[in-house]
């Protein structure tokens, strides 16, 4: 891989951890508070972390990021 293509996959994955930490910021932010727009299903309640489609989208997407980073490295023989 070139070097402009570790500093565009550095930059990727800070964008995304720092989202996903921000996520995980705001949803403890908002257990503590207790300030909820509507009333929330007993099972999301329990489960904050697992049933937020944001934190999957993140998961998803930084899975499918990667996998494909390897994909590039092995074609290329860089791995």
């Amino acid at each position: 891989m070139s070097f402009f293509m570790w500093i565009l996959t550095l930059a990727g994955v800070v964008v995304v951890s720092g989202s996903l930490l921000y996520t995980i910021l705001i949803i403890q932010e908002q257990k503590l508070k207790r300030t909820y727009d509507s009333a929330i299903p007993k099972a999301v309640q329990d489960h904050p972390y697992i049933r937020n489609p944001v934190i999957w989208t993140v998961v998803i997407g930084t899975g499918l990021v990667l996998f494909y980073i390897f994909y590039e490295a092995v074609i290329y023989g860089y791995l």
